[in-house]
């Protein structure tokens, strides 16, 4: 099965917070990154439903920058979401 990046990073986010540390969007992004490779070879399909883009810094998944842009290079402290176009509800 292959998963929406945000999905993905929401459940990260919310791992790392039970055990009480933050996590960066950069730090996100290399998490799924590595992530989706050891999927992706024991698996033989992807796990994430987008491409990642090389960036001077690291890998990027440019859904999951763009909604966490606003930290900088501060812990994420809120969950990512997507409106459905249809009916205008965010999740």
């Amino acid at each position: 099965m292959v998963y929406d990046p945000r999905a993905l990073a929401n459940c990260i986010l919310d791992a790392t917070a039970v055990r009480g540390f933050g996590v960066t969007n950069m730090a996100l992004n290399k998490i799924i990154y590595f992530s989706h490779g050891w999927y992706l070879a024991l698996h033989d399909h992807p796990l994430v439903s987008v491409s990642f883009e090389a960036w001077d810094y690291g890998p990027v998944i440019l859904l999951l920058y763009h909604q966490f842009k606003r930290y900088g290079d501060q812990d994420i402290s809120t969950r990512a979401t997507r409106i459905d176009l249809q009916t205008e509800l965010t999740s």
